[in-house]
């Protein structure tokens, strides 16, 4: 399992040639049984890394990797998102 801020096509292998790629929407309860056991950080920014750290209740290493997903490997993406700026 892969814990990352966000997705893009180069997280797909280079050698194939058609994927399918499937979406849900977790809970953070879900979100933490996936990773509980053990999981890579793919998340690069110390604080992005600290929110998810203070919501998943897990430890979260900031970590500027780049990552490839294998068949069958699933990819948690935090969706966080910060209380706007007061209006005025």
């Amino acid at each position: 399992m892969i814990l990352a801020k966000a997705f893009g096509f180069n997280t797909t292998p280079a050698n194939i040639e058609a994927r399918t790629i499937g979406f849900k929407k977790l809970s953070l309860q879900e979100a933490r049984a996936l990773l509980e056991g053990g999981f890579v950080s793919a998340v690069g920014h110390a604080e992005t890394a600290r929110i998810a750290s203070a919501l998943l209740g897990l430890p979260v290493a900031p970590n500027r990797a780049t990552v490839t997903l294998g068949p069958g490997e699933g990819l948690v993406l935090p969706q966080y998102r910060a209380p706007g700026s007061p209006r005025g």
